[in-house]
């Protein structure tokens, strides 16, 4: 079959099976609902989201904040929660429209796993079963599973990274300018950061394709920079206006080495199993790596495996937050399914490993006691009981976790207060004081309140004590961070001499 002939009957074969994009999309959101996705409490990234739309006065107030260094990350994401929430939506209706999001970038995943056919037959050669265990790899992504309802930026920037690489195949294929896969290239860098990688690598594969052409890479260029300009311009204020050393936490963090080891578990685990448990995960490394090395020396897969630079890129910084990649999970997702249809080797095994992986990672979702996030095990609903029977009118209670503080500030009577941020509580004329503490990051904030506990604790008898949250790899984990324990929080009740 001659080239264009091929090329034409894959655009043919990529033109059908909208059923199965549609099965993969529901299948994703199904699993991500029985999961327990959407309807949780929220982590302590989604909090710093959700106190923004609460203080926020307006959508052009939102954008100015930006452009003044009030967060690193750019503000488009910010904007799509703002809007449903001043229309009145709960933190799960938020959850809802980030599923939604991540929903779409499996639909566009497979319609991608589409073009990257050269067979010519669009993947009409492969039998149905083949085809619904492909479309499986894509939906169980473990880490677009478990993140993929964040109220944080991680989902749209999803769906517009499987867009952006859908209309390069497709433009690449029909020997078309680059024009949507610029701009959305640029879009992206108004999500987050990390889009500044892609562009240069879509081109780098126009360049090795042998369809890079100066004068309309300019263009295309100037195209992607105009749609980057709210990023950009929040990167501006961020120099600027944030503090160095806080700009440099975001990018900087851990040792080369140890950044790694976080960032496989949690990138091939889906943020869902322990240290021990991750052990499981190196069957399916090995094959994450073959598959990024044969993606690497295919023409159809390459723009695929170009952008895992940025993961490797960051990791070498010292980052280590595998959520910020769970748009390259599902794109290591699409390349083991094009390797499972394209017949190659080891293809059962690989198929085998991955779904078994993908299930145990998801299994662990909802509860796990060697937890790679400890504090995605803390029960809150236990601790608002606590607090609830054990408080009134006069007390203060004092949390360590941002957001146990978040799930309790309104409770009760009780004042309640994250460390001693808040003003209007008055720990040391409290009638009784409730200590919720756990290993927390380090700042001002935990700074001041460690200096002032000894004497907020001195003249009062201790009551009873309280445990939330297990981690059964404590002593493991201690090696790294001593200060941990057993368990997640801990909360003390003090009373004073006069009333109790």
């Amino acid at each position: 079959m001659r080239a264009d002939d091929a090329t034409d009957a894959t655009a043919r074969g990529a033109r059908g099976f909208w059923g199965e994009t549609a099965f993969a999309a529901c299948a994703h959101a199904a699993i991500a609902l029985l999961g327990g996705r959407v309807f949780r409490p929220a982590f302590d990234d989604e909090i710093y989201t959700l106190d923004l739309l609460e203080k926020v006065a307006g959508a052009l107030a939102l954008l100015k904040a930006f452009a003044s260094a009030y967060d690193v990350h750019p503000p488009l994401s910010y904007l799509a929660f703002y809007l449903l929430h001043a229309s009145g939506a709960g933190e799960a209706g938020l959850r809802a429209l980030s599923l939604a999001m991540s929903t779409g970038a499996v639909a566009i995943a497979h319609r991608l796993l589409l073009r990257l056919d050269v067979s010519g037959q669009g993947h009409a050669g492969a039998s149905s079963a083949e085809r619904l265990i492909a479309l499986l790899l894509l939906a169980t992504t473990p880490l677009l599973v478990s993140q993929g309802d964040a109220i944080r930026w991680y989902p749209m920037y999803g769906l517009v990274f499987m867009a952006t690489l859908y209309f390069h195949v497709r433009e690449r294929a029909a020997g078309r300018a680059a024009i949507a896969s610029s701009a959305a290239a640029g879009v992206l860098v108004s999500v987050n950061f990390l889009g500044v990688f892609v562009y240069p690598l879509l081109a780098a594969d126009r360049m090795v394709s042998g369809r890079f052409r100066l004068r309309r890479e300019i263009g295309q260029g100037a195209l992607c920079l105009a749609f980057a300009l709210p990023g950009l311009a929040t990167l501006a204020g961020s120099l600027h206006g944030a503090p160095t050393d806080y700009m440099a936490s975001q990018f900087v963090g851990s040792r080369p080495i140890t950044a790694a080891a976080m960032t496989a578990i949690g990138f091939l685990g889906g943020h869902s199993l322990g240290i021990v448990q991750s052990i499981a995960l190196v069957p399916l490394g090995a094959f994450a790596a073959f598959v990024l090395a044969r993606g690497l020396g295919d023409r159809q897969t390459r723009v695929l495996a170009f952008q895992f630079a940025a993961l490797v890129a960051m990791v070498a910084l010292g980052f280590a937050k595998p959520r910020s990649f769970a748009y390259l999970a599902l794109a290591l997702s699409v390349l083991f399914a094009h390797h499972f249809l394209a017949r190659r080797t080891a293809r059962t095994a690989l198929v085998a490993v991955a779904l078994v992986t993908a299930f145990g990672a998801l299994a662990n979702l909802r509860g796990n006691d060697t937890p790679f996030k400890r504090n995605t095990v803390v029960p809150f609903e236990e601790i608002r009981a606590f607090v609830a029977a054990n408080t009134g009118a006069g007390d203060v209670v004092i949390l360590s976790d941002p957001v146990a503080y978040w799930n309790l500030r309104n409770s009760g009577p009780a004042c309640v207060s994250l460390y001693l941020l808040n003003a209007d509580c008055a720990p040391g004329t409290a009638r009784r004081l409730v200590l919720i503490e756990g290993h927390s990051a380090p700042g001002e904030p935990r700074a001041a309140y460690l200096d002032a506990r000894s004497a907020l604790v001195a003249k009062r008898r201790e009551l009873a004590r309280a445990y939330f949250g297990v981690d059964e790899e404590f002593a493991l984990k201690r090696r790294m961070q001593p200060e941990l324990g057993r368990f997640v929080l801990e909360g003390t009740i003090y009373g004073s001499a006069q009333t109790d």
